[in-house]
């Protein structure tokens, strides 16, 4: 019975912490003259997909697979894209990159039966800004929880 409540709780854990968490800081275009144009918002990440492995071989340890992309909302506009795995519990980072391309996919092992926030970050170079940042979970957990 109590086996059957632990896993139950953590699928529902899971399934909540796998929802994808999407900070935006929103940069505004200014509207050109006249006809009282809105405030655009810039998005660059175009893509973040992420699975998690719970059994690599033999070796006991899972993977964190992450892929990214980011397109720059002005062709002249220059940035800084910086890509971050952390355990999700202990919030301690497993994998960072400062000078992340543009577009990028990349493989970590991790200790299995954990939880990962896989983040992407864009920064405008030129004025330092946070352009946009998104982040999601996934779970190391093997299949069957075995």
């Amino acid at each position: 019975m109590n086996k059957k409540f632990c896993t139950v709780g953590l699928l529902a854990l899971v399934s909540l912490a796998s929802q994808v968490v999407t900070l935006s800081a929103e940069i505004g275009t200014g509207g050109g003259g006249g006809g009282g144009g809105g405030v655009a918002v810039c998005q660059p990440i175009t893509s973040l997909t992420v699975k998690g492995d719970g059994k690599v071989g033999e070796t006991g340890l899972g993977s964190v697979q992450m892929g990214w992309g980011v397109k720059p909302c002005d062709a002249s506009q220059a940035v800084n894209v910086t890509v971050t795995i952390a355990n999700y519990t202990t919030k301690a980072v497993v994998y960072t990159d400062g000078a992340a391309p543009l577009n990028g996919k990349i493989t970590v092992a991790v200790p299995s039966r954990q939880l990962y926030l896989c983040t992407v970050t864009v920064v405008d170079v030129a004025t330092g800004a946070v352009i946009q940042t998104r982040s999601t979970t996934v779970s190391t957990t093997p299949k069957g929880g075995v």
